[in-house]
Order: structure tokens, then C-alpha cells, then sequence
């Protein structure tokens, strides 16, 4: 990971939620490289010092402060990462063969298949507070139930979280491997749901400079992993792989018509400190 990308992160203020049986972080912590490291660390020390922990993982949530609306998780493991919250992002986005807005089983291929090669999620409460609703009535009705990672979740941190914010996005990461990648890719994601100035830049590049033919090309590239027929979605993805961190190179090189001037420059609230 190249060292340039420590300029991607200001100081960024949190007030925080434990998502385990441990005492909750204190104070603020700092998402330049620097603090992120010491919190990815200290996740690390805690899941390591502790069997339990040591076999199923660790997670952490905070609240960012200045990327307002915004709740971050870290997790030390991939599984538990996605037990907690890859059906949600299913029943967000669906995909070429689950509708958008369906509970996924825990039974299924493609879930088990997922569960050690997700590396991040982005999902917005009103599909979060849909997909918790829809699964207690199929609970109820005695066809799915929660994990354990998806009540604890949704009981600890989500839903308690909710009660005082109208509307919010929740990102992750995993902290080990190319962990700084991923969340430069989830907070991507979390400005264009929640920065309007942002979004509005976004949009207005994808419609008035990118051709039909290459829209219908990109569409193809990313229904590869994404539900291409969600063009909210695809010009989310879009805009996360293009703006993104150098390992995204090869996508750009893909995806990557040549910006404008304007693109880089508008009202982007920080999103040029992407740009290599």
C-alpha cells in the first residue's frame, strides 16, 4: 500500500460501540493512517488475548464525526465480518440472482461461498431497518432467524444507534490485509450516500459524460460482482473504483474515461485527496 494514502484521512472525531462482550473504547480515535493502525493493533491485541475472541473475531463500531450520518465497523475476521452483515448487504442490493429486498438463506452457495471473501460493506439504514424487520417476521414465522452475528449487531449497536439518527450509512472493514484499500473504498461509498454535493457531481458526470455505449459497458464489467440493472448502485461502484486507491489501478484502467478538469476539482468535499 503506497504511502501517499496516508493524505487521504483528516481527524476524524468517534464516539464508540463495542459489538462484544468487552468494555467500550474511550474517547475519540483518529482516522489518519496512524490511528487507524493503533485501533486495527489494538483490535488485534484484544481478539488475541482472549480464546474465544481469538476463534470467532473481534468488532468495533464508531460513529464518524465528521463524515456526519456515518457508522464505522473494524473487524479482525473476514467471517464474522459477513455473519453480521452480508445479508443485509444482499437484501440492499440483491445481485443477478436474488432480487433486491429478499432475506438470502444462510443456506445457500453463494452465502457460504462469501463468507471468507468479502472484504467491506456499505449499506444505508433504510435497507438495514428493512432487512432486520423482514427477518424477524420470517423468524416468527419459523422460515429464517438472525445469526448470532446479526442479532448482536443489530441489537447492540444498529438498532440503538438508530434511535437517534433519523438516517445513517454503515460501513466496514477488515483489519488485516489491504485493509486501508477497503475503507477508502467504504467511505467513498458512505460520501456519495450521504454528501449531496457529491452525489450530485457524481451523477452529473455519469449522464452527461459518459456515452451510452460505455455506460452499457461498464454496466457489464461491474454486473461481474454487482445487480447492474440498480444504476444507483452501478454509479456508486462506479465512482468508488474510480476515485479510488491505487489498487484499483486495473479497474480504472478499465473503467476510466478521461476526467475533466471539473471532475476533480467541483464540489467534491475531499474527494480529490483520492485522486494519485
Amino acid at each position: 500500500m503506497s504511502s501517499w494514502i496516508v493524505l487521504l484521512f483528516g481527524v476524524f472525531g468517534l464516539s464508540s460501540f463495542v459489538f462484544s462482550d468487552i468494555q467500550s473504547l474511550t474517547g475519540p480515535i483518529s482516522l489518519d493512517k496512524d490511528g487507524l493502525t493503533n485501533w486495527n493493533s489494538e483490535l488485534a491485541e484484544k481478539t488475541l488475548s482472549d480464546p474465544q475472541l481469538k476463534q470467532k473475531g473481534l468488532m468495533e463500531c464508531a460513529e464518524v464525526k465528521e463524515l456526519k450520518g456515518t457508522l464505522l465497523c473494524a473487524s479482525s475476521k473476514k467471517v464474522l465480518l459477513n455473519k453480521a452483515m452480508l445479508r443485509a448487504t444482499l437484501f440492499s442490493e440483491g445481485d443477478a440472482e436474488l432480487q433486491k429486498g429478499t432475506v438470502q438463506s444462510t443456506e445457500s452457495k453463494f452465502y457460504s461461498g462469501s463468507l471468507t471473501e468479502i472484504l467491506g460493506h456499505d449499506i444505508p439504514s433504510s435497507e438495514l431497518l428493512g432487512f432486520w424487520s423482514q427477518l424477524e417476521q420470517a423468524c416468527r414465522r419459523k422460515e429464517m432467524c438472525a445469526t448470532p452475528e446479526e442479532e448482536e449487531l443489530f441489537k447492540e449497536v444498529l438498532l440503538p444507534f438508530s434511535q437517534n439518527h433519523e438516517s445513517f450509512v454503515l460501513i466496514s472493514y477488515v483489519t488485516n490485509g489491504d485493509w486501508l484499500m477497503t475503507l477508502n473504498h467504504e467511505l467513498l461509498h458512505a460520501q456519495y450516500f450521504k454528501d449531496e454535493n457529491f452525489r450530485k457531481t457524481v451523477d452529473e458526470f455519469w449522464n452527461e459524460k459518459i456515452t451510452k455505449e460505455d455506460k452499457e459497458k461498464i454496466k457489464t464489467i461491474l454486473g461481474v460482482a454487482y445487480n447492474k440493472n440498480d444504476e444507483f448502485l452501478i454509479r456508486n461502484e462506479f465512482q468508488a473504483f474510480l476515485l479510488g486507491a491505487p489498487a484499483s489501478l486495473r479497474a480504472r484502467q478499465v473503467l476510466r474515461p478521461t476526467l475533466p478538469v471539473e471532475f476533480k476539482t467541483s464540489t467534491f468535499s475531499g474527494a480529490m485527496f483520492w485522486f494519485p
